[in-house]
């Protein structure tokens, strides 16, 4: 008795051929009730595999067509696309990196897609002779994602801490936006960027900025371009943001002496951390966390935001770590000795 072929398989002769009904959804991009294709093999077992890889790679195809449709310039569209030429082995160009490439490449491709696709109607089409379009995401789009883009900055990081983070980026894209146009990362020029470097420069110039204050919100913008490129695997690319000559510091900067933070006076720490009449009016958690800033230097959010986890009371010497990022890390012993009880309340979130 003969075996029945494999699933999405007919024999066809001594041939297995791929067969699948068209998902209904996709119905509108492909003509056909049938998809339908040789295996080129007689073997069971290979059929069985290579079917499997087959409707994938079909699935692929039909969602790719259906993107490029209805969303030509979406990431959704794109990223369909990169699958297909992934699943079928070639690098994905633009038009203008295909004409660079050597003769005997676009030959090649040509030729394959004339035995493959002389219809010229597939996505892999699109995908191997550069018929596509990068996506259109603007600016801001880009800037919301910066979350997603780089997960591990923001992993352990609070709620408050997070939003922090995300909106630098929001608020460099939108003063763009301002000062330029909202414009798809894509689309912007090098002009573009020189333009908005010289309206940093003016605020420098005329109101009183810091030039450190200026290079973070283009180091900002430049790295949402690099981000945003990085996240749909072009690596071939111009960040008009890299090519800049860099916010010049103005005379009040280079003749600036350089600045200390100035220790608290004794008299100081008598009246206010002592005394804490001063104080009275902040609650118990404020109040220790002014007094470890005042003795170990540290910033308010440093304390504020420090997990449970690097408090340690149960201890001869009660102290806490503090773990900056930026790839170094630095431990910071402290003395917190105003603190002799284990209360919830003594404990800092």
């Amino acid at each position: 008795m003969m075996s029945k072929p494999p699933k999405y398989t007919v024999l066809r002769g001594a041939t297995y051929h791929f067969r699948m009904r068209c998902p209904e959804r996709y119905r509108a991009y492909y003509p056909r009730d049938f998809i339908s294709e040789s295996l080129r093999t007689d073997s069971y077992k290979e059929a069985e595999i290579l079917a499997l890889g087959v409707k994938q790679a079909w699935l692929d195809e039909l969602k790719a067509r259906t993107s490029r449709r209805e969303s030509p310039a979406s990431i959704d569209s794109f990223k369909a696309l990169r699958k297909v030429a992934k699943g079928a082995e070639i690098s994905l160009m633009t038009a203008d990196q295909l004409a660079k490439e050597p003769l005997e490449e676009i030959l090649k491709r040509v030729s394959n897609m004339h035995t493959t696709d002389p219809k010229a109607e597939s996505a892999l089409f699109a995908a191997a002779l550069g018929g596509f379009e990068l996506p259109k995401t603007t600016i801001l789009e880009a800037a919301n994602e910066m979350s997603n883009y780089r997960p591990r900055d923001v992993v352990s990081k609070n709620l408050r801490q997070s939003k922090g983070w995300a909106n630098r980026y929001k608020r460099a894209a939108n003063t763009f936006i301002e000062v330029i146009s909202e414009k798809p990362v894509i689309d912007i020029t090098s002009a573009d960027a020189r333009s908005y470097e010289k309206f940093w420069q003016k605020r420098v110039d005329d109101e009183g900025l810091t030039s450190d204050y200026a290079k973070k919100h283009l180091g900002y913008l430049r790295s949402i371009v690099i981000e945003f490129y990085k996240s749909i695997d072009v690596e071939e690319y111009v960040n008009p943001f890299s090519m800049l000559k860099g916010i010049e510091r103005p005379n009040r900067e280079k003749h600036a002496e350089d600045s200390e933070k100035l220790e608290f006076t004794p008299k100081w720490i008598m009246e206010t951390l002592l005394d804490q009449t001063r104080i009275q009016n902040l609650n118990q958690q404020a109040r220790d966390i002014l007094i470890i800033c005042a003795e170990t230097g540290c910033r308010q959010t440093e304390i504020y935001d420090i997990p449970a986890s690097a408090i340690f009371l149960d201890t001869p010497v009660p102290y806490f770590n503090i773990r900056f990022e930026e790839k170094k890390m630095m431990l910071v012993r402290s003395r917190i000795d105003h603190r002799s009880d284990k209360s919830p309340s003594s404990e800092l979130p």
